[in-house]
């Protein structure tokens, strides 16, 4: 099984990702490591648990826009929600989110690990 097939049952659009960046499959997958590079970088919960809501909502916030141009849906929603969340002044919610999500993203993260 290829990257692209085991992202497909995670739930990731990956070929709408791959028309994104003209058909180029090989470009889609490639890009695939600065996505790795960006959830690592970006981490959400541990600004929570340190009380730096602003540091998570523009965490949160990058991550919803990469991960959006990536197609990575079920990441791209809960992004989308915790930003939400966030600017609601919700911060509780937001952080329960993104707790519930951190399942869904470890397994995109390995996935994409696998082949890199």
């Amino acid at each position: 099984m290829s990257m692209i097939e085991e992202l497909k049952e995670l739930g990731v659009r990956a070929d709408e990702g791959i028309d994104r960046f003209g058909g180029d499959e090989e470009l889609y997958v490639e890009l695939m490591e600065d996505v790795v590079t960006e959830i690592e970088a970006h981490e959400v919960l541990c600004c929570f648990e340190s009380g730096d809501l602003d540091t998570a909502l523009a965490n949160a916030h990058c991550l919803k826009g990469a991960l959006g141009n990536m197609c990575i849906s079920p990441l791209y929603e809960d992004y989308e929600a915790i930003v939400r969340l966030i600017r609601e002044g919700d911060a509780e919610a937001a952080k329960q989110r993104t707790i519930e999500m951190l399942p869904v993203q470890d397994k995109i993260l390995e996935c994409i690990k696998k082949y890199l």
